[in-house]
């Protein structure tokens, strides 16, 4: 990022640019007349955060555009629109809340796409397909904690078709772990 005047305002934690150009490897490839962006040992703000770009013979091109939601210090989301070009928008999503036991993550999507046949041809139609990935890990006492992990997704295609993952098989499970010296303890449901 290369600009014309760059300040730094301590007080109000901002770095403003005046006559920015981003480059990429010597080439300029952005132009804004102002941009402004919090230091680096600022409290979390509101705010875009960086576009994605990528594409696939699937979705063709994908443009990610994440908004960072600061709720309070201990809460904050992020939503994550995906605009493709050979498909219906989706929409991703996270929550993060910590508390003083431990922590809660909710990962989740949806789309409402055409419907596809089993050759992934389009027929008439839409469908909505989404998923959803929680996770929780909590603190008991000093030597025991319990947790959960929730995953499911509306089809076996879907985490790979959009690019979440590359997974096939999702498991969610509850548990209880205990550690006492040399002594581990486990009990889950899968």
């Amino acid at each position: 990022l290369k600009a014309e005047k760059v300040r730094v305002d301590n007080a109000e934690q901002k770095v403003t640019y005046d006559n920015a150009t981003l480059e990429f490897y010597g080439y300029p490839v952005m132009w804004t007349p102002w941009f402004r962006h919090s230091t680096p040992d600022a409290e979390a703000e509101s705010g875009l955060l960086t576009p994605e770009w990528r594409a696939s013979s699937e979705l063709g091109s994908t443009l990610k555009v994440p908004y960072y939601i600061a709720i309070e210090p201990n809460l904050d989301a992020t939503i994550i629109p995906h605009l493709n070009t050979r498909e219906a928008p989706m929409v991703a999503g996270e929550v993060r809340y910590l508390t003083d036991s431990g922590s809660t993550q909710l990962r989740g999507s949806i789309t409402d796409p055409h419907k596809r046949d089993a050759l992934g041809d389009r027929v008439p139609g839409r469908e909505i397909r989404g998923h959803v990935d929680a996770a929780g890990n909590f603190e008991i006492d000093p030597g025991w904690n319990w947790g959960f992990a929730a995953r499911r997704a509306t089809d076996d295609t879907y985490l790979r078709r959009y690019r979440i993952s590359q997974e096939d098989l999702l498991t969610s499970r509850l548990f209880a772990e205990g550690i006492d010296g040399r002594s581990f303890a486990s009990v889950q449901g899968l």
